[in-house]
């Protein structure tokens, strides 16, 4: 077994080495302050430097090291369902959760180790993590219930630790902390109040130096066990009260701090709901949007843009429509702005003219109908790929894949886009969206190659893209593909994206999804159900068939997502600018005119494919 990897294959006993017990030996000896991350630091250099241990050895010196790297935190993650778990954890190639470092490996050795050293300990670092080890792990280990003893030990030991004057006050809170949550388990009044006195008076320390007015709060206020008195109460609210004065304070920039503000703010108003004053509440959101309303005015634009929102919020929560119409206006002055400050990102890419002409080669095929159905094909967008690129961001860039990110257009907010974690839809179809950017040079290759190929004529794309007879009268869609191929864009995008739309409802319809709902107004009468609803509705990719859940995403990426480019409400609505009316966008005006071609084949005639319903899909 290596002196330094975890074992695989625990021996019956352990040994500890001579330099380990050196170590921990040198700890309990010192009278100042230090945390266990700097005895595990230590441990791990005399176990790294030890000369052909024995397999007890080893396992030994490794069971000294795990006392102090396991994690203690609410926070981290738990796989073992206690409060001490892994610092870190990762996955094997087959899939495996592995975890550093692995209790599993601990065998009930370990913990008669630890037992013993929580015995012997005088040092309160020591004396509080070996017996908290003890309390918290033997369950698990063991299969027993450890001796209360431990506890008692622990809670006293990490009083000790939070009131060493040397201490860092951060450090002190957590002792405290988990003093109270100790004693609190085993219902130990005198121990409870112990620590809660404890976390009193580092609060007052904090207060006295500024920092962390909020931490007795949250240890305490949220812990109705902890037996705060009214009196206790009462004290910590007004230094929360004298705290928000000063980081609100708008004429002192050294104190200034907004985001103090708020946090104060909003536990002093959980605080007054809770006694039931509406006027302190009212008096603390007006705090809170004067706050960030002058934050936003101190804030470049495009910051600007997002403080504003949280002083209309507050405005908003307060009652007070004016002023919330107002900071509407800020933000829209400021998004205008902030277009101004972005700049635009580049990527350059030289591609070889034997790879394009190799590419377009695959899918201009012999015949123009062979030709439509690769190009449809080969520029859907899979879920499966988009899938891939957020499995990939999240390992790649963490940080970006948990960014949430905000679309601009003009001086509105059209779309926030949240985390890979949290907003799985809305980040599948920003990629998507990206997708058919990066795509657009290819579509337009392999569509003029296909046009000249076959010398292609707007009766060829209608003869194609209606083949099952989605559309009942083809002239619209004769008209805007001539306006395409006239490089008239702007009058092709207007017949064209309506007709897709129409096309699109009836491919519902052929694959027996309905198509007309109830007039809200008028009961007996039916209007027709928007793109939009259709795409949005979960059983739609299903109706569609094996290739729905790709197409749902390509259409409602490109046709009706704030998310993505949201084609169809940008015509419907008179949104679209001249810049926005160009080559690239209405070849993908096409491209989905073809999927809906390529989707549908007409009853008896010869395809590839399998039966949905009374509708036949490609495969």
């Amino acid at each position: 077994m290596s002196k330094t990897a975890t074992p695989e294959q625990p021996p019956a006993s352990l040994a500890i080495p001579n330099a380990i017990n050196l170590v921990i030996s040198e700890f309990d000896a010192r009278t100042s302050a230090y945390d266990t991350f700097a005895v595990e630091s230590a441990l791990n250099v005399a176990r790294r430097a030890l000369v052909d241990p024995t397999a007890e050895e080893a396992y030994g010196a490794w069971a000294e090291v795990l006392a102090f790297a396991l994690f203690a935190s609410e926070h981290g993650e738990k796989p073992w369902g206690t409060t001490f778990g892994p610092m870190g954890s990762g996955t094997t190639k087959d899939g495996q959760i592995v975890y550093f470092p692995d209790l599993t490996q601990a065998t009930p050795v370990v913990l008669e180790h630890w037992v013993d050293r929580a015995q012997r300990m005088k040092a309160p670092v020591l004396v509080a993590r070996y017996n908290d080890l003890v309390w918290d792990l033997s369950k698990l280990m063991t299969s027993k219930r450890p001796a209360i003893g431990h506890a008692h030990s622990a809670i006293n030991a990490y009083v000790a630790i939070a009131t060493q004057a040397d201490r860092e006050v951060v450090e002190s809170f957590d002792a405290a902390s988990r003093a109270l949550t100790l004693a609190l388990q085993i219902s130990d009044t005198a121990r409870r109040d112990m620590a809660r006195e404890t976390i009193l008076s580092l609060h007052r320390r904090a207060i006295a130096e500024n920092s962390m007015w909020w931490q007795a709060h949250d240890l305490l206020f949220d812990q109705p066990k902890a037996g705060l008195t009214d009196g206790e109460r009462d004290m910590i609210i007004a230094d929360i009260e004298s705290a928000l004065a000063r980081v609100s304070d708008q004429s002192n920039p050294s104190t200034f701090d907004p985001h103090a503000t708020e946090s104060a703010a909003n536990k002093l108003m959980d605080h007054f709901r809770s006694i039931q004053q509406p006027d302190e509440v009212h008096r603390l959101l007006l705090m809170i949007a004067q706050t960030f309303e002058h934050f936003g005015s101190l804030a470049d634009p495009m910051l600007a843009s997002m403080v504003y929102q949280t002083s209309m919020d507050a405005y908003r929560q307060a009652g007070l429509q004016a002023d919330e119409a107002r900071l509407l206006g800020l933000i829209e002055q400021a998004n205008l702005k902030s277009i101004d400050q972005m700049a635009p990102i580049e990527y350059r890419r030289e591609i070889p003219k034997e790879e394009v002409e190799k590419f377009i080669a695959g899918i201009v095929c012999t015949t123009k109908e062979e030709t439509f159905q690769e190009l449809a094909m080969a520029f859907l967008i899979e879920v499966s790929d988009i899938e891939e690129t957020m499995v990939r961001m999240m390992k790649s860039s963490p940080l970006l894949a948990r960014i949430q990110q905000t679309k601009l257009d003009g001086e509105r907010i059209v779309a926030q886009i949240g985390s890979v974690e949290e907003d799985p839809v809305g980040r599948s179809i920003h990629h998507a969206q990206e997708a058919m950017g990066l795509s657009t040079p290819w579509l337009g290759w392999t569509m003029h190659a296909a046009i000249e190929r076959h010398g292609l004529t707007a009766a060829d794309f209608v003869e194609w893209i209606n083949r099952a007879g989605v559309f009942r009268d083809e002239t619209l869609l004769t008209d805007g593909i001539e306006a395409w191929l006239a490089e008239d864009y702007p009058k092709a995008i207007h017949v064209l994206v309506p007709q897709v739309e129409a096309g699109f409802r009836a491919m519902v319809g052929k694959c027996g999804r309905p198509t007309t709902k109830a007039h809200p107004q008028m009961p007996q009468a039916r209007m027709v159900i928007m793109m939009g609803e259709i795409l949005f509705q979960k059983d739609t990719p299903q109706a569609l068939g094996p290739l729905g859940n790709n197409l749902v995403l390509h259409m409602r990426a490109l046709y009706a997502d704030p998310r993505g480019h949201n084609l169809r409400n940008d015509v419907a609505h008179g949104l679209l600018a001249p810049k926005d009316i160009h080559a690239g966008i209405m070849l993908w005006v096409i491209h989905s005119l073809l999927l809906i071609g390529s989707w549908l084949v007409p009853a008896g005639q010869e395809a590839q494919g399998q039966t949905n319903g009374s509708c036949r899909t490609t495969v």
